[in-house]
């Protein structure tokens, strides 16, 4: 057997897999979620809330929400969020929320999706950003994905760039919207367009 190593070493993981969210994919998110006929008082809940882009937008478009941020590093507070708590997300409980959304690590996206998903209020809705390849495995098919399938799945149309310099990789990624205790139905299948780039 021949074994061809690549030259290319792999990228260093950011600490705490913190990866910013580009605020125009949370204005899209939160504009989606809109759509839906969210409360505009609605309690908020953005788990791995990191520097609050996610809350930034939720604020705007929902001015009288409630706001939560947690995130397991210990953070200055971003403006946006009227409550923020320093603690490891997949042990935090409190009452439940209309909305978690976020950008959750992904090697713990799938531990994150289950625990929102307990906070959720009934009619609540989960937002996540995650990498499209997220729809994939066997485990998750038969597990997560049966127990509890999406109510939308929207494709971003534009690659998304995690770091300042506006670069991007060839990693595509979609927006996950689950309603638990809706009605059982088919997962709608969205493509969703970058502001400034529509036809």
């Amino acid at each position: 057997m021949t074994i061809i190593a690549s030259s290319k070493p792999l990228a260093a993981r950011a600490a705490f897999d913190h990866y910013p969210t580009p605020p125009w994919v949370c204005t899209v998110g939160v504009q989606l979620l809109a759509s839906l006929g969210v409360d505009p008082r609605a309690r908020v809940l953005d788990p791995g809330a990191g520097s609050g882009a996610w809350g930034q937008a939720a604020r705007a478009q929902w001015p009288q929400a409630s706001i939560c941020g947690v995130d397991v590093r210990s953070l200055d507070v971003p403006p946006a969020y009227d409550t923020w708590r320093a603690a490891d997300f997949l042990t935090f409980s409190d009452r439940p929320y209309h909305l978690v959304i976020g950008n959750p690590p992904y090697y713990q996206a799938e531990e994150f999706v289950r625990h929102s998903l307990r906070l959720l209020a009934p009619g609540g809705y989960l937002l996540f950003l995650l990498r499209l390849a997220f729809l994939e495995s066997h485990r998750r098919a038969v597990g997560l994905h049966r127990e509890f399938p999406p109510k939308i799945v929207g494709v971003l149309a534009s690659r998304i760039s995690f770091t300042h310099d506006g670069r991007s990789d060839d990693t595509p990624y979609a927006l996950y919207c689950w309603q638990p205790d809706a009605a059982p139905g088919q997962t709608e299948l969205r493509w969703l367009l970058k502001p400034g780039r529509e036809p």
